[in-house]
């Protein structure tokens, strides 16, 4: 009967232990001071917050991003009727950053919010947002040859090729075909982008400069879009960390 007793004695100390120190390490982990950076008029600060705070941010920003989509979308849409309501509530729900109001670089969820940004971050929304609807997409930066300027400009995936979009200027790019226009088409027609309903002169240089020195989308592997999704973020950070 001793040792009986002695046995539940140690059986009870032992998980007691264990779960302490589970405990013990979890307030550790999500209590961790980490760092995030906010960049206001181009000007970078360095803000620190609790983990548990960033991870909570984090997976909020994901619902918030399946929310909208849940509201864009209807079940019987095809692929290039979500693209083009994603564009349309991108469009009607971003614009680009009003005079005299703070260029402020950070989440897509509070571009969305604002309702303004520069170029990178309304094409940032869009493409996010397709990608929360299955389709594949990311933002690039283009600049004209030799010059420092940038535009930003979202590549859709539809029908096997990367198509085009300028949502912060409204442009949606057709071939003389009148069907959606894909980078190689571009690169080899730059009429296309002439062509476009708005030319817009951007940072002192005309608008189709900026696509002279496009280039074709190779392998882009996880995409800045594709890292909102909680899921996808855990397994790069996974692969990344065992590299």
């Amino acid at each position: 009967m001793a040792k009986r007793i002695l046995s539940y004695k140690t059986g009870f100390w032992f998980f007691f232990s264990f779960f302490l120190i589970v405990a013990i390490l979890f307030a550790i982990f999500f209590y961790l001071e980490v760092s995030y950076k906010v960049g206001i008029n181009y000007y970078v600060h360095e803000k620190k917050i609790p983990l548990f705070n960033k991870l909570v941010h984090f997976v909020s920003r994901d619902l918030q991003y399946k929310e909208i989509i849940g509201e864009i979308l209807k079940p019987d849409m095809d692929d290039k009727d979500k693209i083009m309501a994603i564009y349309k509530w991108t469009i009607d729900n971003t614009r680009l950053h009003p005079p005299n109001m703070p260029v402020v670089d950070d989440h897509v969820a509070h571009v969305i919010i604002r309702g303004y940004g520069d170029s990178d971050q309304i094409a940032d929304v869009f493409a996010t947002l397709c990608a929360y609807a299955d389709i594949p997409a990311f933002m690039r930066f283009i600049s004209p040859k030799n010059r420092k300027e940038r535009l930003g400009i979202a590549f859709v995936k539809h029908k096997g090729k990367w198509i085009v979009f300028d949502p912060a200027h409204r442009n949606i790019f057709v071939n003389s075909r009148n069907e959606w226009a894909g980078v190689e088409e571009i690169i080899s027609d730059i009429s296309i982008v002439k062509m476009a309903k708005n030319q817009p002169v951007v940072n002192g240089l005309p608008y189709s400069d900026y696509f002279n020195n496009l280039k074709p989308v190779k392998d882009i592997g996880l995409t800045k879009t594709e890292a909102q999704m909680p899921c996808k973020r855990l397994k790069y950070e996974v692969m990344k960390f065992f590299r």
